[in-house]
């Protein structure tokens, strides 16, 4: 397909060249970070691309693929991968913004029968980072190491979302997800209400449901949302 792709466009060869090497050296630096997050929980990919039909919400059906769903002991997690950086503030889900990622959790839990234990984004797009090249300890300027410099990458890189249990099977090394980190007493966790969620999302579907019923589709959905 690149072959033809140049044929097609022959003058954009160097360019289509530039982006097939950045997308090699994305996934590359992808795979980095995914190898270390697999050496470091006890969660085992499950499914991928799982395609599902749900009734779960009344008066709604939803058709759907899960890009990956985990399990560990009688635990469930799913990972969403998107091209770009993903996150979710609780101000976005209630205003109904941000529903898919939290929905698929739900409904997969239903399928499976398993209990959650987080929801998390991983973004395939590498930002740039700042690094500086060195730091300022006890008064003594001491440069950055190669050590220092993975612990960056691995920070930057990390799944974003929502957690829903206190497990250690999850991040052995805090490392890996956001609002998961190490503290002198261990891990600490930010922890998300599942039963909450589920409340918040069955009210956000019924609000859909009443305005369609009601004829309310405002050209710009997001405001007021």
């Amino acid at each position: 397909q690149i072959s033809l792709l140049k044929t097609l466009l022959p003058k954009e060869a160097l360019k289509i060249n530039c982006v097939i090497t950045k997308m090699i050296d994305n996934l590359q630096i992808s795979f980095e970070f995914l190898a270390d997050m697999e050496l470091n929980t006890s969660f085992v990919p499950s499914h991928f691309e799982y395609k599902f039909t749900s009734t779960y919400f009344e008066h709604i059906k939803i058709n759907g693929y899960i890009d990956r769903i985990d399990f560990a002991s009688n635990l469930l997690r799913i990972v969403d991968y998107k091209s770009s950086s993903k996150s979710i503030t609780e101000t976005s889900f209630k205003a109904g913004l941000k529903l898919q990622l939290l929905t698929y959790l739900i409904l997969a839990t239903k399928e499976f029968d398993r209990e959650p234990c987080g929801a998390y984004y991983y973004s395939l797009k590498n930002d740039n980072i700042d690094i500086a090249a060195a730091k300022v300890t006890r008064g003594n300027l001491v440069e950055f190491t190669e050590e220092d410099y993975h612990q960056n990458f691995m920070k930057n890189h990390r799944l974003s979302g929502w957690t829903f249990n206190e497990s250690e099977l999850l991040d052995y090394d805090g490392r890996h997800c956001v609002g998961i980190r190490t503290s002198s007493k261990g891990l600490s966790f930010t922890i998300y209400d599942f039963n909450l969620i589920d409340q918040v999302l069955k009210e956000l579907y019924q609000l859909l449901v009443d305005k369609l019923q009601q004829g309310l589709i405002p050209v710009d959905p997001v405001e007021g949302a």
